[in-house]
């Protein structure tokens, strides 16, 4: 390992991030950033999961055609608990 003024470079060609000035306040704003982006993405989910939630049952196509909408709608259609939660809603 060669250690220079400013970086360190391993064996493999790694620079490893630490000591390249990097203060715990920086960490800290970046984790509270992180923290703040999940937390905007969770009530996105929960919102369109209430969408999801409010399709017609008498039209299944619709489900179908809101996987190909994004990702998170894939994922959110795909979990078990929202076919539960799918069929208590409408149930009649």
């Amino acid at each position: 390992m060669t250690t220079g003024a400013l970086t360190a470079t391993t064996s493999s060609g790694l620079t490893p991030m630490t000591g390249l000035g990097e203060t715990t306040a920086s960490r800290s704003r970046l984790q509270t950033a992180g923290s703040q982006l999940y937390r905007r993405l969770e009530l996105n989910d929960n919102m369109s999961n209430e969408v999801l939630l409010r399709l017609p049952p008498d039209a299944p196509w619709m489900l179908a055609r809101c996987l190909a909408v994004s990702k998170s709608w894939c994922r959110i259609l795909k979990e078990p608990k929202f076919e539960v939660s799918y069929r208590y809603r409408h149930k009649s």
